[in-house]
């Protein structure tokens, strides 16, 4: 893309921007209600091709453009309408006998064409914890996997039929990633730690969304930063201007969405409470496994560019 492209494009993302603020009463966050977690831009391709100083270009991807100009999901990624004060929820789903979860879901008609990705997402999180799934009988509360411009999700249990959203650009491991919301885990980079780990670079975020990148005050379950969890931001996820909006101060990627971190899978097991429950919740995670390195093809995963 040109110089004169690359005007026009801004010029374009801009009045865009522009109008949909206009366009829209803003609301304050209400820190007491339910919530709806967007995520289409785990999918992002945002990269940069500097031409000269102050000329940009910026690949935006589609989904993310839907939401961001046109709101079509009822909740951008950031409005976040809930109580910050966890990282992994209390309104977690419950099995039979402690230690053992099986989600009831059904999907839509119009997402049958991407069964084989959602069994994959459902097959990374059941071979890995004590997590399952199983088609929806007379549960009152479910999954419901529906099409969507983007991939979205609420957090936790909510209660009744309960939609995640799967956009024709949403790889299984997003899908992952959206599961992981509504079993009940945040983004990693919203930790109230994350300060020591990652740079935000406010500068570079798109002005109203720069709520996405608040920390919020919750229970860390005492594990470590994990830079490598599926549930982190990429490193120019809502950036204005192509240029990074979240850095990692050890150089490593962030943002992969192939498969659950070691941190990840322990994760839910805490909430789970996945084997032996008291031990489970009670004991000190080894040092070992918490510095563990997940295999190499996350470690050397980068973010993307699809």
């Amino acid at each position: 893309m040109g110089t004169s492209r690359a005007s026009v494009f801004y010029s374009f993302l801009t009045f865009f921007t522009v109008l949909f603020r206009n366009a829209s009463v803003e609301t304050p966050v209400d820190c007491n209600s339910t919530i709806l977690e967007s995520t289409s831009s785990e999918v992002s391709t945002a990269s940069v091709n500097t031409t000269g100083e102050g000329n940009w270009t910026e690949v935006i991807d589609p989904e993310t453009w839907l939401e961001l100009v046109q709101n079509v999901i009822p909740a951008a990624e950031g409005d976040l309408v809930q109580k910050l004060d966890r990282n992994a929820v209390g309104s977690a789903w419950t099995g039979k006998q402690p230690g053992f979860v099986s989600v009831p879901y059904r999907i839509s008609d119009n997402l049958a064409h991407r069964e084989k990705d959602i069994m994959a997402a459902f097959e990374e999180i059941s071979e890995n914890t004590c997590v399952s799934f199983h088609a929806h009988t007379s549960e009152a509360d479910y999954l419901l996997f529906t099409k969507g411009y983007g991939c979205a999700s609420y957090l936790g249990r909510t209660g009744g039929e309960q939609p995640i959203y799967i956009g024709d650009r949403c790889k299984t491991g997003n899908i992952v990633h959206e599961i992981m919301h509504a079993l009940g885990f945040h983004h990693e980079h919203m930790r109230k730690d994350r300060d020591d780990h990652v740079t935000v670079v406010y500068s570079n975020i798109i002005p109203h969304r720069v709520r996405n990148f608040a920390k919020i005050r919750g229970d860390t379950q005492g594990l470590p930063y994990d830079t490598e969890s599926i549930m982190h931001y990429g490193q120019r996820f809502f950036s204005v201007n192509g240029k990074a909006t979240i850095i990692s101060k050890d150089t490593k990627a962030i943002g992969q969405r192939i498969q659950l971190s070691v941190l990840d899978i322990l994760r839910v097991q805490l909430l789970y409470k996945c084997g032996n429950t008291s031990q489970t919740t009670t004991a000190p995670v080894n040092a070992q496994t918490t510095t563990a390195s997940v295999n190499a093809q996350t470690t050397t995963a980068s973010l993307k560019t699809q």
